[in-house]
């Protein structure tokens, strides 16, 4: 069963990297019949089939979002490095800076490490209390 337009959350994610995969558990809305359902997410889910993620919809334009997703592990992003990712990552600040949205940004490892960008939730496995920002929601 699909949403309703009200429930549906329009993201933009820029043109993608061609040499990154977009995180595990966010396939099934780039690639048609893609089955994640047997990834660890979807256990920590507590779920065994695949956890549905058809209330997100991908927009052709900036505008039209309510959101921007970075569609990849920010650390295994910045690791890669090179002037395509930080191409990618700039183009999707400054287009989100542009248009008011927020970027939703994801952080899969287990760093305390600051995560500059501006205007995004990061979502990340850990923090130190200490540490953690306004912005930072810990899954």
């Amino acid at each position: 069963m699909s949403p309703k337009e009200d429930e549906t959350i329009k993201i933009y994610t820029g043109e993608l990297l061609s040499e990154q995969k977009p995180l595990y558990f966010l396939r099934g809305i780039f690639q048609k019949n893609y089955d994640n359902g047997k990834h660890l997410w979807n256990l920590f889910q507590g779920v065994s089939e695949d956890a549905s993620f058809d209330f997100l919809q991908i927009v052709g334009g900036p505008a039209e979002a309510d959101f921007f997703l970075m569609p990849y592990d920010y650390f295994s992003l910045r690791k890669v490095g090179g002037v395509m990712v930080d191409e990618y990552i700039s183009r999707l600040v400054s287009l989100a800076d542009k248009n008011k949205k927020k970027i939703l940004v994801f952080a899969m490892a287990d760093s305390d490490e600051h995560i500059p960008i501006q205007n995004a939730y990061v979502f990340r496995y850990s923090q130190y209390k200490y540490k953690k920002r306004e912005n930072e929601i810990l899954m």
